[in-house]
């Protein structure tokens, strides 16, 4: 149970915009005695913005953005 609870702290942590965001949401929730109310195109904007996340995380883990800008920066000093 403790690892549990020292992974979950460390997520927390490290995403720390995450948990503003959900904390943010928990708050105004709770403020407004009401849960937010989203429409069939607020849902599918916000799938649209996660999957694009994913591509970009999943490029990031790849090396793909270092390769480039690695080979941005010898092009410019060989221009």
């Amino acid at each position: 149970m403790a690892n549990f609870l020292q992974k979950t702290y460390g997520f927390f942590l490290k995403e720390w915009l995450l948990s503003g965001a959900f904390v943010g949401l928990i708050l105004t929730s709770l403020l407004g005695k009401r849960l937010p109310h989203y429409t069939y195109q607020d849902a599918e904007v916000l799938f649209v913005l996660w999957v694009y996340l994913l591509l970009i995380k999943g490029l990031e883990r790849k090396g793909f953005f270092k390769s480039l800008a690695t080979r941005l920066v010898v092009a410019t000093r060989q221009g």
